[in-house]
């Protein structure tokens, strides 16, 4: 019988921060690990909080979201949460 193979665990490297506040634009998370299709989510938030973003593009190594920093200068934190529930670490990025 031949062993599973482990869950690969997505892992952030490098987050795009935002040109502008309070206006929909688009964050670059760069990785490795990502397995793109159903269930691929992630989740940016802040001071506990975190919101699911919908994935607007993703392939193996990087994912682009739609958010909204809103108006208050704060550092940000953003997750991968893989199709195959693995979690990444997690990166941090300021709004301006």
């Amino acid at each position: 019988m031949t062993p599973l193979a482990a869950p690969i665990t997505p892992a952030i490297t490098a987050v795009s921060s935002p040109k502008a506040a309070n206006t929909n634009q688009t964050l670059t998370i760069t990785g490795t690990g990502f397995t793109p299709g159903n269930g691929l989510r992630v989740v940016v938030g802040y001071s506990g909080y975190g919101y699911y973003y919908p994935v607007i593009s993703a392939i193996a190594a990087q994912i682009q979201v739609q958010i909204d920093p809103g108006a208050v200068a704060r550092m940000w934190g953003v997750e991968v949460i893989g199709s195959n529930v693995a979690i990444s670490n997690v990166a941090t990025f300021p709004s301006q």
